[in-house]
């Protein structure tokens, strides 16, 4: 499958951290994996040596920045629509969209059982109530499915 990782900059800190983790872990499953940053600005150290060095592909779009600055995010937005392109996240969507059906059906009918026959009242009420988003969710990702193909 293809993964792509979109963050702001690689500095030492826990979201960077995570979205590494995430890279390495999706990588040792096989799993086609991009990361998407800006550079390694500030005082925090950098974290991009560990994550060009693990062999999934790391694409740093200069301009991105944490701060707001209009003409370097029409930049960044330009360059990200190019790298996401040249991705083909179509092919991500054909494996994507039935999973998410599959998925949405398989939390569709444990809430069902759960609603109608679970043994804790409170938790039971809340999977009835939660069920008709569940089955809204089911219907969303099922129209994407179909309209893809």
């Amino acid at each position: 499958m293809k993964i792509v990782h979109v963050i702001t900059r690689l500095i030492v800190g826990g979201a960077q951290e995570n979205t590494l983790l995430s890279c390495e872990g999706q990588h040792d499953l096989g799993h086609d994996v991009t990361l998407i940053t800006g550079p390694a600005l500030g005082p925090e150290g950098s974290l991009m040596e560990r994550a060009t060095s693990y062999g999934y592909k790391v694409e740093v779009i200069d301009e991105m920045r944490r701060a707001i600055k209009p003409v370097l995010d029409w930049r960044t937005y330009r360059r990200l629509r190019e790298l996401l392109r040249d991705i083909k996240p179509e092919d991500f969507a054909e494996e994507y969209d039935p999973m998410q059906v599959s998925a949405h059906k398989d939390a569709v009918s444990l809430f069902e059982r759960y609603a109608n026959g679970g043994d804790d009242a409170k938790l039971k009420d809340w999977a009835g109530k939660t069920l008709a988003a569940l089955k809204h969710h089911l219907e969303m990702a099922q129209t994407l499915d179909k309209n893809r193909k």
